[in-house]
């Protein structure tokens, strides 16, 4: 059961990334001050979670 919250936290972590990158490049709703001034490090870890899943996504496809 906790590795199924854990799957849970990290898919709506990635669900928020996702929807905040998009608005950054659409901008549907301005952003505050304090976001924007995040905003490099936000994108590092967004990078980071996909090159993270994209080994990830290697390591299952061979196994199979």
């Amino acid at each position: 059961m906790a590795r199924a919250n854990g799957k849970t936290f990290i898919f709506i972590l990635y669900v928020l990334l996702g929807v905040y990158l998009l608005n950054v490049g659409l901008q549907f709703v301005n952003l505050p001050e304090f976001l924007l001034k995040l905003n490099k490090w936000i994108v590092v870890v967004g990078g980071g979670l996909l090159i993270f899943e994209s080994l990830k996504f290697l390591k299952q496809t061979r196994k199979s």
